[in-house]
């Protein structure tokens, strides 16, 4: 069994004395047992677990000290690199031995071969890009973003600093040289500047807070706020005036739920599976087809069906359809919906007009609403959860309706060849095609969406260099291959490889070694081999082993 660490450690000179004393009180208290002897225990101890905390806070900020954001291998990336790191203990002890296998017998050749193991080690980490890219985006990304609804509005002289950390972090991922320019660097690595972050998050935040009804007073403050008050310099608020980065049309929120806990929803069933328990991605589609027939041919002659779909085209245009049947009579309906809605809540604005148009229909006794959106039904079927707005009107015309019906929400799987169905998806398909002007509101997290969306268009464009050759974010992170080759590729397509040097600024090259005429450029080294710019992105591993069968690598 591992020995666990005492809590106080004696090795300090600070706690020597009071550790002294609480064992001579100790002795004391175990001769007479007197209450003023406790007393003095407890002071003691308390003294000892203020000062051992001291000393611990000490420590930790020596090391917050030592952490330095512009060195591209400081202590805290360290940490961050050694997490998919592997390291077998293959020998059976810790010697350090020389290559011939004889152990060292001084001191200088031991560090000598430590010194050129954590060289190669800085040169490989073993782990690659993604890895690296993963660790970044998991620890280190969020603690730079924590609270920047506050920060946001700081000088750009400060919020410069968080870049750098990021940036450092980038060259760490890429293994870029630091003469390479940083946006080249961020695309390569597939990190999004903060500052091209920072607004669709304000956006989000600010849309949820102003969504909210009056009660809250954050976000009542925001609806009553007048033009004519002052603003403060760079203040919160007035970043939000400033960036413009409230909208009216965000649709509300409700803090509480309307409908009674105590009474629910009776004479309502959600149905999120068929009779048998399936999978959609492995079943055959005859089979769930055949089962979800069985539930339809079930349902009574006189009851009305109600299918609903949501739909989502390439250009971000949404529609729902809705296809209402009887024995007797059938209603056709699709809608446009905003840009930019996501397809789960086209299908909840499917169900709510659907709901909506059944005052057209003679009802029999039951109500059944087929929809292929399982989310759906699982979040009606969470009812006391519901806050959206659009949710809570379904669950309120549910409330009206069990009164006199027996209302089923009924999951069926999509693409099957089910008649419903199939009308219901082509009627969503042409609301999503339809030119008319969607006047719905979108929720928070659409205009979160749209405004990523936004971003996407802007990032995807590479950077402006005559040299550089990369034509998508995240080139390290394309091909799986060693870290080294991956550093390789990436230093290939910046142009700012291994043998670059600048003089006077502008930029030096070695000669190539292969032709020895001119200087060894990356355009001038694929030239020397045969090769192309197109075969560095479709054919990479094979490009980089010729570099290597002529022993370029160096170059690069």
């Amino acid at each position: 069994m591992k020995n666990k660490r005492p809590y106080l450690t004696s090795n300090s000179p600070s706690l020597q004395p009071l550790l002294e004393e609480r064992k001579q009180i100790v002795d004391v208290l175990n001769s007479n047992n007197s209450n003023q002897d406790r007393i003095e225990l407890n002071k003691v101890n308390a003294e000892l677990r203020r000062k051992y905390a001291q000393i611990k806070r000490d420590k930790w900020n020596e090391l917050c000290t030592s952490l330095d954001s512009r060195s591209s291998n400081g202590k805290l990336w360290k940490l961050v690199k050694n997490i998919g790191k592997e390291q077998p203990q293959v020998e059976k002890c810790n010697t350090i031995k020389n290559r011939d296998g004889t152990v060292a017998r001084d001191d200088g050749q031991p560090a000598n071969i430590l010194d050129l193991h954590y060289q190669n080690i800085s040169r490989d980490w073993e782990a690659d890009a993604s890895t690296l890219r993963n660790s970044h985006i998991s620890l280190i990304r969020p603690t730079l973003e924590y609270g920047y609804p506050i920060y946001g509005c700081a000088s750009d002289t400060n919020l410069q600093r968080l870049e750098r950390v990021q940036l450092s972090a980038a060259r760490n991922i890429t293994g870029l040289r630091n003469s390479c320019p940083k946006d080249i660097v961020l695309y390569e690595a597939n990190l999004q500047p903060l500052s091209l972050r920072r607004i669709p998050n304000l956006f989000k935040y600010y849309n949820k807070l102003y969504s909210l009804d009056s009660r809250n007073r954050t976000s009542a403050y925001f609806k009553d706020w007048c033009n004519n008050q002052r603003l403060k310099r760079n203040s919160p608020f007035n970043q939000v005036i400033s960036c413009n980065l409230i909208t009216n049309t965000v649709e509300q929120r409700h803090l509480t739920q309307s409908i009674d806990t105590s009474v629910g929803l009776p004479g309502v069933f959600f149905h999120t599976n068929l009779p048998v328990q399936v999978n959609k991605q492995k079943d055959h589609p005859t089979f769930l087809r055949q089962l979800a027939l069985e539930i339809i041919n079930d349902i009574l002659v006189y009851a009305v069906k109600v299918y609903t779909d949501g739909s989502r085209n390439d250009s971000d245009c949404t529609g729902s359809g809705i296809y209402i049947t009887t024995h007797n009579q059938e209603l056709k309906i699709h809608r446009r919906n905003p840009d930019f809605c996501s397809v789960f809540r086209s299908e909840i604005i499917a169900i709510n007009e659907g709901l909506d148009s059944l005052s057209s229909f003679p009802y029999s006794d039951e109500i059944w609403i087929l929809t292929d959106s399982r989310s759906s039904i699982q979040h009606l079927a969470n009812w006391h959860r519901v806050r959206d707005n659009t949710g809570m009107n379904i669950l309120n015309k549910l409330k009206s309706l069990s009164v006199s019906y027996r209302i089923h929400l009924q999951w069926i799987p999509s693409h099957v060849n089910i008649q419903g169905n199939e009308i219901a998806d082509a009627l969503a398909k042409a609301g999503a095609d339809d030119v008319s002007v969607p006047s719905a509101p979108l929720t928070y997290l659409e205009l979160f969406s749209r405004a990523k969306g936004r971003n996407k268009t802007i990032w995807l464009i590479p950077p402006v260099r005559h040299w550089y050759q990369g034509s998508r974010p995240g080139g390290c992170l394309s091909i799986d291959c060693s870290r080294r080759d991956q550093t390789t590729r990436t230093r290939f397509l910046s142009g700012h490889i291994r043998s670059l040097t600048f003089s006077d600024h502008s930029k030096c090259l070695e000669i190539c070694p292969k032709c020895t005429a001119e200087q060894a450029t990356p355009d001038h080294i694929l030239g020397c081999l045969g090769l192309s710019q197109q075969d560095l992105f479709s054919n990479s591993l094979l490009t980089l082993d010729f570099l290597r069968v002529h022993r370029l690598m160096d170059l690069i």
